[in-house]
């Protein structure tokens, strides 16, 4: 298998692989990503992609409960990566 050489972000639709030293931003962002959805309302909408045959964007609808479930478990992965010293492989959005 071939590897990019090193960047940033999350590749849309091919491996990243993120090393340790990056866990602890990424959990850091995840851990505001909490804070700020604790405060949404039990169901919101966000903006999505635009989609130019309709000459609009998305509205893609998430119940507040099930985000914050997957936030909190993406969480704990960074926390178990850091803790066992492993990487974390993210496989496209």
């Amino acid at each position: 298998m071939e590897w990019k050489k090193e960047g940033k972000g999350l590749d849309y639709y091919g491996y990243t692989v993120i090393k340790c030293e990056n866990i602890d931003k990424l959990n850091q962002i995840i851990n505001s990503w909490i804070v700020l959805f604790e405060v949404a309302p039990d169901d919101f909408s966000l903006t999505g992609n635009y989609m130019p045959e309709e000459e609009r964007y998305e509205k893609n609808l998430f119940n507040k409960q099930n985000v914050l479930s997957q936030l909190k478990a993406l969480s704990d992965i960074c926390k178990e990566a850091v803790k066992k010293n492993k990487y974390i492989l993210h496989n496209g959005i």
